[in-house]
């Protein structure tokens, strides 16, 4: 438990906590982009070319 008091006072702990809210909120940057992205392209691109095949 000594070792979570320190690290909670160390001021390198603060940084490290800073630097992993900006990653993740890079990640989410990323996801949701890449989302609007692909359902752009699929409604564009893959919706069309789908709905043109024929089975049978």
């Amino acid at each position: 438990m000594s070792w979570l008091l320190k690290f909670w006072r160390d001021a390198k702990g603060a940084a490290s906590i800073e630097y992993g809210i900006i990653v993740v909120a890079i990640a989410l940057v990323i996801v949701a982009g890449t989302t609007l992205i692909g359902s752009q392209l699929r409604d564009r691109y893959y919706g069309p070319a789908a709905n043109s095949m024929t089975l049978g």
